[in-house]
């Protein structure tokens, strides 16, 4: 959800966050009141979820992957308005009755529009945040929550049963995603391709579920990618002075450059594309995927030598 959520799975949930400090993050225990009052109040979900408590008795590996940047995919429509507020704001969440903001982690696996079209108006934005943004976050999930709550309600599909507290970690601390990645998919470059470790199946609840989960293939349900991408939940602003990527079409110059008088001195990586005529917005959102690695996460995949 977030630009998280495919549009199959529930509506576009931008985000915001506040400016963050150059400081290593502070681990939030479930015994802070803060948590318990923002976590568990809305929905229901305990403070630490199971997922989270499995992680928990679970030792940090000796070398650990790195953290990734978090995303956030808009349009064109949008993008003015979001440079004007320097945020991301929470809406409305359907899926945990909740204003919040999502943001996948790693990559822009978000998709929308997928239909063609001439409107450049439906063309995509993408932003990369530092991957200290994560900090800020209320929660983590291991997949699409819209996608879990559309599996929930199938048939034949009883590892998702119950998701929302069972694949719950808590969140306010980027090495809880770290070890999720080393558990559950081993290196960053396997969670990247969705490939999950077999060793998995010998951890904790609900760990094994969550193998068998991103071991199918869900093509047929109309289930893609995001269904095996992290996802961010977050209850504050995202501020846009923590972009370290954006990617914008031709067209949106006067955008960028009024996101730049904000931002500046700090520059964030930049990539201006050409679009072509009767264009679908997702095919655009895909080729920007890989643009991200290239330019910008490929960097954050292991430390060099």
């Amino acid at each position: 959800m977030t630009e998280t959520q495919s549009e199959a799975y529930r509506p576009e949930g931008p985000g915001n966050q506040g400016r963050i400090e150059n400081r290593a993050p502070t681990l939030r225990t479930r015994e802070d009141p803060a948590n318990i009052v923002s976590i568990a109040a809305p929905f229901g979900v305990s403070p630490q979820g199971q997922l989270g408590l499995a992680l928990s008795l679970l030792e940090a590996p000796s070398q650990m992957p790195m953290a990734l940047p978090a995303s956030h995919l808009t349009d064109a429509l949008s993008f003015q308005g979001l440079v004007d507020k320097f945020q991301l704001e929470p809406r409305f969440c359907p899926v945990f009755k909740d204003f919040l903001t999502y943001l996948f982690y790693g990559g822009l696996f978000y998709r929308k529009y997928f239909s063609p079209t001439n409107r450049a108006a439906d063309l995509p934005v993408a932003f990369l945040f530092n991957p200290a943004v994560s900090s800020l976050a209320e929660r983590y999930y291991p997949s699409d929550t819209g996608a879990l709550e559309k599996m929930e309600a199938d048939e034949g599909l009883d590892e998702v049963k119950g998701f929302r507290t069972r694949f719950c970690a808590l969140g306010g601390d980027p090495a809880t995603l770290c070890k999720m990645v080393h558990y559950i998919f081993e290196t960053n470059d396997r969670y990247l391709f969705g490939e999950p470790r077999a060793e998995c199946r010998n951890l904790p609840d609900p760990l094994p579920d969550l193998f068998k989960l991103f071991s199918r293939d869900l093509s047929e349900r109309g289930i893609d990618q995001r269904f095996r991408r992290f996802e961010l939940h977050f209850r504050r602003p995202i501020s846009l002075k923590d972009l370290i990527w954006v990617a914008y079409p031709e067209g949106s110059d006067r955008e960028f450059a009024m996101l730049y008088e904000k931002i500046k001195p700090q520059m964030p990586q930049y990539y201006r594309y050409k679009w072509y005529k009767n264009f679908r917005p997702a095919e655009l959102a895909a080729e920007l995927q890989s643009k991200a690695r290239e330019m910008a996460i490929d960097r954050y995949m292991k430390l060099p030598g």
